[in-house]
């Protein structure tokens, strides 16, 4: 994921300047892979806590928080970085 967040930052200081391959690839690549990493973070992070809640190593209340922390934070993560790349 921090891969993602710094090839997404490094593509769009290139589309400022205004090349056209840049614009393409933050337009065609990585806004659909931040997107989707916008729902599948906070799916794995729930399918991970149900999980645990399975086994009982977990109850529902830190099942709650981390849904809460883990998956809201990697949203909001991904939001700004598409705010500064200027996707959105």
């Amino acid at each position: 994921m921090v891969a993602h967040i710094l090839v997404s930052v490094l593509w769009s200081i290139g589309a400022a300047a205004g090349d056209p391959l840049s614009n393409a690839v933050l337009t065609k690549v990585a806004g659909p892979v931040l997107t989707s990493a916008q729902f599948l973070i906070p799916a794995a992070v729930a399918i991970s806590g149900i999980h645990k809640m399975m086994e009982h190593r977990e109850s529902g209340g830190s099942f709650l928080v981390d849904m809460v922390t883990k998956g809201g934070g990697a949203i909001l993560v991904l939001q700004l970085v598409k705010s500064i790349s200027g996707m959105g």
